[in-house]
């Protein structure tokens, strides 16, 4: 199973824009510490903190139940 299939349209939007905002400064996601990389990630995605914090979670819950 796939993680994008546990996902709704509206998550999936979500998630996509999470992507993009990560694909455009890789170096620093990959360093910075969580707290740093849910900042920066809330300022250039636009999204809400809600928005984030959801996806996050699904994504922790779906790694957890692999």
């Amino acid at each position: 199973m796939k993680f994008m299939d546990n996902l709704t349209n509206e998550e999936k939007l979500i998630y996509e824009k999470i992507l993009k905002t990560i694909e455009k400064n890789p170096d620093f996601y990959i360093k910075a510490s969580p707290e740093e990389k849910t900042k920066l990630l809330l300022e250039h995605s636009g999204l809400t903190e809600r928005e984030v914090y959801s996806i996050l979670k699904k994504i922790t819950d779906f790694k957890i139940n692999m």
